[in-house]
């Protein structure tokens, strides 16, 4: 169930995906953006960073070329 994806997992507003791209997990990343429809435009809550900024400030490019593969997700963020 999407919902059960991008529901938040700790005080700090971190969904699954935020947690796949920190942990640099491009595998997992794919599977929930792509199997499992989980939003990248998700904001944190204490740093107010979406997957894709997380993802480029860690200089993680084969996660950033995933991210920018998902239509829905907004560079402009």
């Amino acid at each position: 169930d999407k919902k059960d994806v991008d529901e938040c997992l700790n005080e700090m507003g971190k969904t699954y995906l935020h947690l796949a791209v920190e942990h640099q997990s491009p595998k997992i990343v794919q599977f929930l953006m792509f199997d499992k429809n989980a939003d990248p435009n998700l904001f944190t809550h204490n740093s107010q960073m979406a997957a894709l900024h997380i993802a480029a400030c860690r200089m993680y490019p084969a996660i950033i070329e995933l991210i920018l593969m998902n239509k829905r997700a907004k560079i402009d963020i």
